[in-house]
């Protein structure tokens, strides 16, 4: 029999092993990323490096990787540029004239942050007239950043440097973006965002409830929330659709008939008699212990409850005990971290706003459990503060609070509803409307471009005069990199767990074993005790690897105690929970063709939100 250790060696060394063939393709720049090009104009993709040969369109702000080729090593040949889809061979889409791209050369593009405290963020015609900007000087802008909605749309990075402001060093760039040439809209995407459209909205609500016999009160009292809102609903007249999911969740284990259910999708919940059917066929029951797996719960709503891609997105927790947040073991069964879980309901990316769902945690305050239901507030309001989108945090007593939780979850889904329609009316929604930041940002995302546009660069500071941030890097990312972070971790981590007594492992051992297994064959790149384990998934994967969890040494970890080994491993669940959280959102990955397998699809993903 294959033992473990060889089993996991082998997986990696086959994934390691594609990664090479991944990148050996592209043209490389001197930063280390792939070289692109992006379309300054209107024009056609060509079969060969011939504008008589066969074609096909690419449209204004498109992007290709440049691939080399027998005769073109540069990827240039005749004047044209040999460009692809992906990185790879079988990725070569055909060619570009040289005169109608311009060079991106760096992975990075910048994205807009919150415009709360700060200034919008102008672009100007040069370094030297950026540098007056920023000194006082009363200049005008090439453009500015376009009002609203502005985080959806990421500007790719030709050049990087930095300028002073009040003394300081501040990182400044050189972008690539459209500029309006009507004036209405100063930027456009880097990728192919079809924004929101809100003629298509609705209101998603789905419900996450703890459904062991201690809350049947409670899933009573969701049953009312329901007949309340039919019965508004019935004399409101005209308004914002609302769809209703369900999701049930308990605990792993042999007493409970399942960890988590689907009982209700938002498709057939958009029918509000049959909701109420379905809900009125739940039942409490099973439990035992006190924690329950609530990060299950979440990942089923936000993974399966087929939400609206145009709708105010809703979703609402409920229970009564903690979540199990364990790393190892079977409780915490999707192995979901806080910081995972809010990841996977408001991602960042290019799609964000289309994908972002707001929390509302409501805590059913027991008496038997100090202990818990300190644990459980702290989580509930970690969740319901979320990342880009706070939403409300309750909190009632397990007997007699049901009145108030009827009368909060109704106000707080109605006073959705009316916001919403507020918007596709082209109103202000109320300041008390629930989620209001998300709503907004769904307001400047369906936005439409109005006038022509045409292709500029500009110079632009990632703070305003005033030092607030107001743009940050976001990487460019293709899935199967993640893929090889997560796999490549699994290995070393499987590797340094069964590979001797902790404290007694040899360093030389187990340098050898990740470089004749992994590293060796893969990247031809030697390593030494004194690697971190940072420089060996930075190497495997091609990402920038940031927490310092990662800048252990393979010496140090050979000679951990398992005590401290143990408390390591702890500290990589959060990383590891991110990427996860990631993998598995599909609509952050986008491709640059059609019909493209999802390993091959891309991402922006945030620096600062790397591993």
């Amino acid at each position: 029999m294959i033992s473990r250790t060889f089993e996991s060696l082998l997986v990696c060394a086959a994934v390691l092993g594609l990664a090479e063939f991944a990148i050996a393709d592209a043209v490389m720049t001197e930063s280390g990323a792939p070289l692109k090009v992006i379309a300054h104009k209107h024009t056609s993709l060509y079969e060969k490096p011939d504008a008589a040969s066969r074609n096909r369109p690419v449209r204004q702000f498109q992007f290709f990787y440049v691939l080399s080729a027998t005769d073109a090593a540069d990827g240039l040949k005749k004047g044209f540029y040999r460009v692809g889809i992906g990185t790879t061979e079988r990725e070569a889409s055909g060619w570009l004239k040289q005169s109608d791209v311009i060079l991106w050369p760096h992975r990075e593009a910048l994205g807009f942050r919150p415009v709360a405290g700060r200034k919008l963020a102008e672009f100007y015609r040069s370094r030297e007239e950026l540098q007056q900007a920023l000194a006082g000087t009363s200049l005008t802008p090439l453009s500015r950043e376009p009002k609203g909605g502005g985080q959806v749309r990421l500007l790719p990075i030709l050049s990087r440097f930095t300028m002073k402001l009040d003394g300081d060093d501040v990182d400044s760039f050189q972008v690539a973006y459209l500029h309006s040439t009507s004036g209405s809209r100063a930027t456009e995407t880097v990728s192919n965002s079809s924004g929101v459209d809100l003629s298509q909205a609705t209101l998603d609500v789905v419900f996450v409830i703890d459904t062991t016999g201690s809350m049947n009160p409670y899933i009573e009292a969701t049953r009312r929330v329901i007949d309340v809102i039919a019965q508004r609903l019935s004399t409101s007249g005209e308004g914002a659709a609302i769809r209703f999911g369900l999701v049930g969740y308990r605990d792993v284990g042999e007493a409970d008939s399942y960890v988590t259910r689907l009982f209700c999708n938002l498709d057939v919940g958009q029918s509000l008699p049959k909701f109420q059917s379905v809900l009125n066929d739940v039942s409490a029951g099973g439990g035992g212990d006190t924690q329950e797996d609530v990060m299950a719960g979440i990942k089923c709503a936000v993974r399966d409850s087929r939400w609206n891609p145009n709708a105010f997105k809703h979703l609402i927790v409920i229970g009564d005990a903690s979540a199990h947040l364990e790393s190892t073991g079977d409780k915490n069964s999707e192995k979901l971290t806080l910081k995972g879980a809010v990841e996977m309901a408001q991602p960042h990316g290019r799609e964000a706003v289309k994908s972002r769902i707001v929390m509302h945690t409501v805590r059913i305050v027991r008496t038997d459990d100090a202990e818990d239901q300190r644990q459980l507030e702290f989580q509930f309001k970690t969740l319901a503060n979320g990342a880009d989108a706070p939403g409300k945090y309750f909190e009632f007593p397990a007997s007699g609070g049901e009145p108030k939780f009827v009368d909060s979850l109704v106000e707080t889904i109605l006073r959705s509803r009316e916001g919403l329609a507020a918007v596709v009316k082209g109103e202000r929604p109320a300041d008390t409307t629930p989620g209001l930041g998300q709503l907004l940002e769904m307001v400047g995302a369906s936005t439409a471009e109005s006038g022509g546009s045409e292709f500029t660069s500009g110079f632009v500071c990632e703070t305003d005069n005033d030092g607030n941030l107001a743009l940050e890097p976001y990487v460019l990312v293709q899935r199967s990199q993640l893929e090889l972070f997560d796999s490549s971790l699994d290995f070393t981590v499987k590797l340094l767990s069964t590979s001797g007594k902790r404290g007694a492992q040899r360093t030389q051992d187990l340098v050898q074993q990740i470089q004749s297994s992994t590293l060796g064959v893969s990247l031809g790149e030697k390593i030494s005790g004194q690697t971190s384990l940072k420089q060996i998934l930075e190497m495997a994967s091609g990402l920038p690897i940031r927490s310092d969890v990662f800048d252990i040494t393979i010496e140090r970890l050979a000679a951990m105690s398992g005590a401290d080994y143990e408390t390591w491993l702890r500290g990589l669940q959060s990383s590891r929970s991110t990427v996860r959280s990631r993998l598995e959102t599909t609509q952050l990955w986008f491709s640059l063709d059609q019909d493209v397998p999802l390993e091959r699809r891309f991402a922006f993903v945030r620096v600062q939100d790397l591993p």
